[in-house]
């Protein structure tokens, strides 16, 4: 797997903003997946993001939450599950989930980096994440701002911009989000 610079990295956030294409599937599928995927191959990385109909050969629960629909417990699927052995069918196959990523847009409203609090939803949505069956880890990220969270444990933090008069890169922070995401991963 090719190592991703921190400059590489910004070119790839920044084609999207210079394409005025800010959905949220680009950030995830074209920055946060690739660069995730580029820090080893122990591990698959996959878009789980559109839910298919319930099946006898996949638990969605294994590795998603549920929130009341209607009366009835639904899954709520995260953007992307982080895997060893990854196999949709799930039920007769070993596989390890090692955490579920939620990817934001950082150039719409639901962008992470320039927010201390979260709305309702989100934090609802988070807690949902950290009660999978199998899975109690979460990556939540814009591309920007990355956050670690773990079942009963503090959260980290870490961002890649700084606010003056003006937003800015701030590399400070790269080598350690690529340190946490494999720490995570063990």
């Amino acid at each position: 797997m090719k190592n991703i610079t921190f400059n590489e990295y910004v070119r790839m956030i920044e084609k999207w903003k210079n394409n005025n294409d800010f959905r949220e599937i680009n950030i995830q599928n074209e920055v946060v997946k690739p660069f995730i995927e580029a820090l080893g191959d122990e591990f698959d990385v996959i878009d789980v993001s559109i839910k298919g109909r319930e099946s006898k050969n996949h638990d969605y629960l294994a590795y998603c939450g549920t929130y009341e629909s209607g009366g009835k417990k639904k899954a709520t699927t995260p953007d992307l599950i982080i895997t060893k052995n990854w196999n949709w069918r799930n039920r007769e196959n070993k596989v390890k989930y090692y955490c579920s990523v939620e990817v934001k847009s950082p150039f719409l409203n639901e962008r992470l980096y320039d927010k201390e609090k979260y709305s309702d939803f989100l934090k609802a949505k988070i807690n949902r994440h950290l009660s999978a069956k199998e899975n109690h880890k979460l990556i939540l990220t814009d591309g920007i701002k990355w956050e670690f969270y773990e079942k009963q444990k503090e959260k980290k933090s870490f961002n890649l911009y700084v606010k003056d008069t003006e937003w800015q890169w701030n590399p400070l922070d790269f080598e350690d989000i690529k340190k946490s995401i494999k720490d995570f991963l063990k």
